[in-house]
């Protein structure tokens, strides 16, 4: 799962502390749904989740993904934007 925030695109979970204020988004997979859950509101926020089918090679069996690296996932299984 990944968050485009202020121009940048990141992974899921994600935490930062900045001036001594903890942020944190992380996601909760149900069958039929995916609930997010945050340390503030996310009115504006845009996420966008990659399913990698189970018969799909990923890791050793492909070229190595870092999927923390949304344009490396992207490119890898070819997703438009």
């Amino acid at each position: 799962m990944y968050w485009s925030e202020s121009g940048r695109v990141l992974a899921l979970p994600y935490a930062q502390t900045i001036g001594g204020t903890s942020y944190s988004v992380h996601q909760r997979f149900y069958v039929g749904r995916i609930e997010l859950v945050a340390s503030y509101a996310l009115s504006s926020q845009q996420f966008r989740y990659v399913i990698i089918p189970g018969g799909a090679a990923v890791g050793g069996r492909k070229a190595a993904i870092d999927l923390n690296d949304y344009e490396a996932v992207k490119k890898a299984y070819n997703i438009p934007d």
